[in-house]
């Protein structure tokens, strides 16, 4: 309990912990997070904190309190992203494994309810094994961060990103109606293939990967948790060393990285 305390008032600024202990659920649901969570933080105050001015992870502008639920103009603005994920898991349903972009207008129709951010400190996934027993395995941001989702492209047949929160916000919206809905989503660092190096089968190697530039606008983002397939075991590559090129400082990593990534990984399999 006192580690997770730590961890919250390192990224969220929060020293409220719930216990979530037995974290399982039913064995026959695809995941499971808590039902309910004491951590909490103001979404805006969090995200326009001074501390957090210029943050790679979050790409936020100095604004005038009046001005503060504006819209964002740069390429990765964190309320924006998450606003865009909420919208596309109510309205997209059927088609929601990518997020689609809306207007700032389509983004105002959205109440995030007591502008309040929920963080859990672990969630637990179920899967079945290879040979066809059901497995659960619990995920947190601090130690089992790395999972695996299917691939939107043809070169590989899954993505792998970084937990950084497990998150869920309590919203309004007209297509609910008078009621509110909970929404649960995952904020993510996404790796990406290094397509010059020979692997796979064949090579008898493994896939190897690397986070994405932070100077793009895909690094960060959101997935729903329904969309895991499991924890992924990614190997340092530690012959190539650790690098600041990808990621300046940044809420993205713990303390103790010391504002490092290793270079890359090799994806074990």
């Amino acid at each position: 309990m006192r580690k997770h305390a730590d961890d919250c008032q390192e990224r969220y600024g929060s020293t409220k912990t719930t216990n979530e202990r037995n974290n399982q659920g039913s064995p026959t649901a695809h995941h499971h997070i808590a039902a309910q969570s004491a951590n909490s933080v103001d979404l805006y105050q969090w995200v326009y904190a001074d501390e957090r001015q210029g943050d790679p992870a979050l790409k936020v502008r100095r604004v005038s309190p009046c001005a503060r639920r504006q819209p964002l103009t740069c390429m990765q603005n964190f309320v924006p992203k998450l606003k865009d994920h909420i919208l596309t898991h109510l309205l997209h349903q059927g088609d929601a494994t990518t997020t689609r972009s809306f207007s700032s207008e389509e983004r105002t129709k959205l109440i995030i309810l007591q502008d309040k951010l929920y963080f859990h400190s672990t969630m637990a996934v179920n899967y079945t094994t290879y040979d066809g027993r059901r497995e659960s395995e619990t995920l947190n941001p601090r130690t089992h961060a790395d999972i695996m989702t299917l691939s939107q492209g043809d070169t590989h047949p899954y993505e792998y990103s970084r937990i950084l929160g497990i998150f869920r916000v309590k919203v309004m919206h007209p297509s609910l109606g008078s009621k509110a809905r909970e929404v649960d989503m995952l904020w993510v660092r996404s790796y990406e293939f290094d397509n010059t190096y020979q692997a796979g089968w064949e090579a008898r190697r493994f896939y190897r990967v690397h986070f994405t530039n932070s100077a793009g606008g895909d690094a960060f983002g959101f997935l729903d948790p329904q969309d895991v397939l499991r924890a992924a075991h990614l190997l340092p590559g530690f012959r190539y060393g650790r690098t600041r090129a990808l990621l300046p400082r940044s809420l993205a990593r713990w303390k103790s990285e010391g504002d490092e990534d290793w270079a890359c990984y090799h994806v074990n399999m």
